[in-house]
């Protein structure tokens, strides 16, 4: 388990600095990479370490549809539809941002390293500890490289209200506006 934490100590750090950096980026988005971390390390963790970086991603995603539901109500000035225009910009951002920083990027990293995993299980004789580290170092890896399609592949045009409530300027929630700034 020592070794666990060593080897982690230098992918997770090497992973995250290649995140692409933006403008909009904060650190208090980091928490909604937790479920792609968890699943580039399910080999090597129990079961219930990966639901748990699930759950620390969710609560980024509440958080976030959370914020901008606050957003939205200081915005919008007059009592009628102020209820429904804060209800929609809530559930629509906890939606996208579910698809965009869990569902999406939590099914890619894991496909991918179930993959590698029987790849390498395949075509190499290494032991089962190096095949589960290779496949822990692919998943991190492979991190910040899935995050600008399932951006860019986001509903830019969608008919989405919240777009329109929060005034987002590219039309679309990610993980490149998590504190709000436009």
């Amino acid at each position: 388990m020592t070794f666990a934490l060593i080897l982690a100590s230098v992918f997770l750090p090497l992973s995250l600095s290649l995140l692409p950096i933006s403008a909009h980026f904060c650190p208090s988005s980091l928490p909604g990479y937790a479920n792609e971390v968890g699943e580039a390390f399910r080999a090597m963790v129990p079961t219930s370490v990966v639901w748990l970086s699930y759950g620390v991603a969710t609560s980024y995603v509440v958080a976030d549809a959370v914020d901008k539901g606050k957003k939205a109500s200081a915005a919008w000035t007059s009592e009628s539809g102020r209820t429904t225009k804060v209800a929609v910009a809530v559930v629509d951002t906890f939606i996208w941002q579910a698809l965009a920083s869990v569902a999406i990027p939590g099914f890619t990293i894991n496909r991918l390293c179930a993959l590698s995993l029987y790849a390498l299980s395949r075509t190499t004789r290494w032991p089962l500890a190096a095949r589960k580290w290779t496949t822990t170092a692919l998943g991190l890896m492979a991190i910040p490289v899935i995050i600008h399609p399932i951006d860019r592949y986001s509903p830019k045009d969608s008919p989405a209200p919240h777009s329109v409530t929060l005034g987002d300027p590219e039309g679309r929630p990610c993980r490149s506006h998590p504190c709000g700034s436009p």
